[in-house]
């Protein structure tokens, strides 16, 4: 009879032993839980208390622009290209995407995420590269265009 109440008794203790496991485990999910909730809200108080830096698109542009820079005195200039054409547009574009996105920190990243939908963020970029680089395609061929003209006037 004892050996019956000894296993009755373990049963029991063991049982009792996975009902306390289980509800310290559910407390401490739930605090976790909690937890999080209150991080997320102290995260939300803090980014509708701060207000959105307007210097960040102009921060990005002078960021491109400074790779492009270093781009044109690299790559551009000692090429010395008279025309570029629509090919060699599309390589520069993507010599430049690489560039910038070999330079570019992930803080600086989570700062332009502040301004810019962070899911879009790398189209963002590449549509200010894009830019760029059409920019300087436009005033490269032009004057390439107007040389001719200038020199049949004079």
């Amino acid at each position: 009879m004892s050996t019956n109440f000894f296993i009755v008794v373990t049963i029991i203790l063991l049982i009792l032993l996975f009902a306390a496991y289980g509800l310290l485990m559910w407390y401490m999910f739930n605090r976790i839980k909690q937890q999080d909730k209150i991080i997320d809200l102290s995260s939300y108080e803090i980014n509708t208390r701060n207000p959105i830096d307007q210097s960040i698109p102009s921060a990005l542009d002078s960021f491109i622009s400074d790779c492009f820079t270093d781009y044109q005195l690299m790559v551009l200039i000692p090429r010395n290209e008279l025309y570029i054409t629509e090919v060699r547009e599309q390589e520069i574009i993507k010599d430049l995407a690489a560039k910038v996105s070999e330079r570019i920190s992930p803080n600086f990243k989570e700062r332009l995420s502040k301004y810019y939908n962070p899911d879009t963020l790398d189209k963002v970029i590449a549509d200010k590269i894009y830019i760029a680089v059409l920019n300087y395609c436009i005033n490269n061929n032009a004057v390439i265009k107007t040389e001719p003209e200038s020199k049949n006037k004079g």
